[in-house]
C-alpha cells in the first residue's frame, strides 16, 4: 500500500495499518495499545529553558590556590551568550561551573571530579520554562544529594517534589523536563544472550546533547550507537510521526528478537529432551557399576570415614597421654604432701610423750655439765613456778595447745589421703580410657591397612561416585531448563507491527523532507558565519550527515575537529532559529560549550566564531548559551561585559 500524497487527508493510522496487514481494526487497536501508540497529535509549541541564577558553596581543600569556605553566585542571567573566561589558565573552576549547571538540571553529575564534588556542600539553581520560574536546591553531604524542586512563580511558591539520592533526583528533574518540553522517551532494545529487553533513553540523554565539549563523533549528544542522535533530532524538531515510528520500530525489533528467541527455545527444548534421556541412561549405568564394585572394596565414603575416625582417635590418644602425665604429677605432689604431714604428726606425738617424762623430774643440776643448781634457784622454781633448767613457766601448762596441733596434723593427713585417693582414681580412669582409645585406633588402623591393599578398587569406586554426582547435577540442570518452556509468539502481532512501522516511517518522511532540507540550509548559513570555508550544503539523514565542500561530497565524520565543532554548534542554533520562525520545536534552547579553543582553531578563527555565536544569540531570542574558555584575553571582546565572569583575586572562579 502506498501512502497518499501529503496534501490529501490521511486515513486514521489504525485503519491504514489494518488494511495493509489484512487484519481487523480491533486487532490493530490491541497491539498499538500494548506499546502505547495512538493516533498522531498535532505538534504543540514547547517553551524554552533559561537559567536565571546559579549559586553553590562549600569548603575548598588541598588546592594550589586559597583553601577554605567559598560562595559562588551568578545572577541576572537570561537568553543570550555568557562567558566563563580565564586568562590562559586551566584548573581554576571554569568547567565546574558548567558541570554544576548540568548536575542541577538533570539530577546527576556529568563529569564532575570527585575531589571537586567534595568541596560542594550546597547548590541552588533558578531557571524559567516559558512563564514559569523554578528553583532546585540541594545539599550534597557525604556524596548524597538531598533537596527539593520549587515552583516560585506564577502564584505563591510551592514545593513540587523532594528527593534524596541521585536516582530520585534524576527522576524528579526528568519528570518535569520531559513533560514541560513535550519530549518522548527514546526506546532501545538490549540483547543479553538469547534474551532481548527494552530500555529507554530519557532526560539524561537529552541534556547530554546540550553540552558540547570538543568535536565528538556524534553530532548531537555523546552516544554514537543506536542512532540516538537522529532520534533526538527528530523529537527536538517535533517531526510528525517521529515518536510513533520510534516506538513501532523498537517494538518490531523486540518482537523479532523474541520470535528468534522462541525459535531458539524450541530447538533447545528438543535438545534438552534428548540430553535428559541420555543423562538418565548414564545414571542407570553408573548405579549398576557401583553395585558391582560394592562387593570388591569399601566405598570411597567409607574410606574417608575411616581416615577421619583414625585421625580423631589419634588426637584423643595424644590428649589422654598429656592428661595422664598431668594427673601423675598431681598424684605425686599429693603423696609428698601426705608424707610431710605424717612426719609433722609424728614429731608432735613424740614431743608430747617427752613432755610427760620430763615434766615429773626435779632437776638439781644442769643436764649438760652436771653443775649443781643453787638452792635459791630451786626455791624460786617452787615459789614462782619457773623451771630451774630453762626458766620456763611451769604454772601455765600448754597441753591444750599441743592437743590442738596434734588434731590439726591428723586432719591434714586425712585430707591429703582423700585427695590422693581421688587423684589416683582419676589417673586410673584416664589410663583405662587411653587403653580403650588405643584399642579402637588399632582396630581402625587394621581396617585402613586392609583398605589400602584394595587401593585400585577404591580409586575406581571413587571415580564412579564422582561421575555419578556430576551426571546427577547435569540432569537436574537440564530438567530446570526444560521446565522453562517456550515463550509464546504471535505471528499476527509481528505482521501488524511491521505494517505500522512502514506506514509511520512513510508519513514521517513525507512530513519531514522539507523540514530537514530547511535545517540543512540553516546549518550551512550558520557554519559559514562561524568560518567553515567552502561549505556549500548539509544533508541530514538517519545514516549520517553529508556535506559538500567546494563541490566535493564528504561526511561529518571526515571533517577536522574544528569543522565538526562548528557543525555541532550550528545544528543546535539552526533548530532554535527554525523553532522561533515556525513556532514549533521541543529543544530547550540551552547550549553549554566547554573549551572551544582546544579544537585546532587559530586565534582569529576562534574569536570570529565566538563573535558570530554572540551575534546569533542576539538574533535568536529563545536561545541561551554558555562558553567556558581559558583564552579569555582573546575572547573578552566577543562578549558583553555584563555577561562575563572572570577569576577572582585568588586566581579561581570561586
Amino acid at each position: 500500500m502506498k501512502e497518499r500524497p501529503t496534501d490529501a487527508p490521511l486515513p486514521p493510522l489504525r485503519d491504514a495499518i489494518a488494511e495493509k496487514a489484512k487484519v481487523s481494526p480491533a486487532a490493530v487497536d490491541l497491539v498499538l495499545s500494548e506499546i502505547g501508540v495512538g493516533e498522531e497529535r498535532p505538534t504543540r509549541r514547547a517553551d524554552t529553558l533559561a537559567i536565571r541564577r546559579l549559586a553553590f558553596s562549600g569548603v575548598k581543600r588541598a588546592t594550589k590556590y586559597k583553601d577554605g569556605p567559598y560562595q559562588f553566585t551568578w545572577s541576572d542571567l537570561g537568553p543570550g551568550l555568557f562567558g566563563i573566561l580565564s586568562p590562559d589558565a586551566n584548573q581554576i573552576g571554569k568547567s565546574t561551573v558548567l558541570d554544576v549547571m548540568v548536575w542541577a538540571l538533570r539530577g546527576r553529575p556529568r563529569s564532575l571530579k570527585p575531589e571537586v564534588r567534595a568541596w560542594i556542600d550546597e547548590v541552588e539553581l533558578e531557571f524559567t520554562i516559558g512563564g514559569e520560574r523554578y528553583c532546585v536546591s540541594f545539599t550534597d553531604l557525604d556524596g548524597v544529594a538531598q533537596g527539593k524542586l520549587v515552583l516560585q512563580a506564577p502564584g505563591p511558591a510551592r514545593t513540587l517534589q523532594t528527593f534524596k539520592g541521585e536516582d530520585h533526583f534524576e527522576q524528579v528533574m526528568g519528570d518535569l523536563m520531559m513533560e514541560r518540553f513535550a519530549l518522548q522517551p527514546i526506546p532501545n532494545v538490549s540483547h543479553t544472550g538469547e534474551e532481548a529487553s527494552q530500555f529507554m533513553h530519557a532526560w539524561t540523554a537529552y541534556v547530554a546533547s546540550m553540552f558540547i565539549e570538543g568535536s565528538h563523533p556524534a553530532i548531537l549528544g555523546d552516544v554514537t550507537t543506536g542512532a540516538l542522535w537522529w532520534r533526538m533530532l527528530q523529537l527536538f524538531m517535533g517531526m510528525p510521526y517521529a515518536a510513533t515510528h520510534m516506538a513501532l520500530r523498537n517494538a518490531v525489533t523486540l518482537e523479532q528478537a523474541q520470535a528468534e528467541g522462541a525459535s531458539v527455545a524450541r530447538g533447545a527444548q528438543a535438545r534438552y529432551g534428548a540430553e535428559i534421556k541420555h543423562l538418565e541412561g548414564e545414571t542407570r549405568r553408573l548405579k549398576d557399576l557401583l553395585k558391582q564394585e560394592a562387593g570388591i572394596a569399601i566405598s570411597a565414603r567409607e574410606m574417608d570415614e575411616l581416615s577421619t575416625q583414625n585421625a580423631i582417635l589419634l588426637r584423643e590418644a595424644s590428649d589422654l597421654q598429656v592428661r595422664i602425665a598431668e594427673l601423675e604429677i598431681a598424684a605425686s605432689a599429693l603423696r609428698t604432701q601426705r608424707d610431710e604431714a605424717r612426719a609433722t604428726q609424728r614429731r608432735l606425738k613424740e614431743g608430747a610423750a617427752s613432755r610427760k617424762v620430763f615434766a615429773g623430774l626435779d632437776p638439781v643440776c644442769c643436764p649438760r655439765c652436771a653443775s649443781a643448781f643453787e638452792e635459791a634457784r630451786s626455791l624460786a622454781e617452787e615459789a614462782e613456778g619457773r623451771c630451774a633448767v630453762c626458766d620456763r613457766s611451769t604454772l601455765n601448762d600448754d597441753a591444750e595447745a599441743l592437743e590442738e596441733a596434734l588434731e590439726a596434723a591428723r586432719e591434714r593427713v586425712e585430707e591429703l589421703m582423700v585427695a590422693e585417693k581421688a587423684a589416683q582414681s582419676r589417673l586410673d580412669e584416664a589410663r583405662k580410657e587411653l587403653s580403650s582409645v588405643v584399642k579402637s585406633r588399632t582396630a581402625v588402623a587394621v581396617k585402613v591397612r586392609e583398605a589400602e591393599t584394595q587401593a585400585s578398587a577404591i580409586r575406581r569406586r571413587r571415580e564412579l561416585e564422582d561421575e555419578a554426582l556430576r551426571v546427577a547435577g547435569a540432569l537436574d540442570q537440564m530438567k530446570i531448563l526444560a521446565r522453562k518452556g517456550v515463550p509464546e509468539h504471535s505471528a499476527e502481532r509481528l505482521v501488524i507491527l511491521k505494517a505500522a512501522e512502514q506506514i509511520a516511517e512513510a508519513r514521517m518522511k513525507a512530513a519531514s523532507a522539507h523540514v530537514m532540507s530547511k535545517l540543512g540550509d540553516e546549518m550551512v548559513l550558520i557554519a559559514q558565519r562561524f568560518g567553515f570555508k567552502g561549505l556549500e550544503s548539509v544533508t541530514v539523514r538517519g545514516n549520517g550527515i553529508q556535506v559538500s565542500i567546494s563541490g566535493v561530497p564528504s561526511y561529518y565524520s571526515k571533517q577536522t575537529p574544528g569543522q565538526r565543532l562548528r557543525l555541532r554548534i550550528a545544528l543546535v542554533i539552526a533548530m532554535m532559529r527554525m523553532a522561533h520562525d515556525t513556532g514549533f520545536g521541543h529543544h530547550p534552547g540551552l547550549l553549554l560549550i566547554d573549551s572551544p579553543g582546544s579544537e585546532e582553531l587559530s586565534e582569529l578563527d576562534l574569536l570570529a566564531m565566538v563573535s558570530e555565536i554572540n551575534q546569533m544569540a542576539e538574533e535568536t531570542p529563545n536561545l541561551q548559551m554558555f562558553v567556558a574558555s581559558a583564552r579569555g584575553n582573546l575572547l573578552q571582546s566577543a562578549f558583553h561585559k555584563d555577561n562575563l565572569i572572570l577569576p577572582k583575586d585568588a586566581g579561581t572562579m570561586f
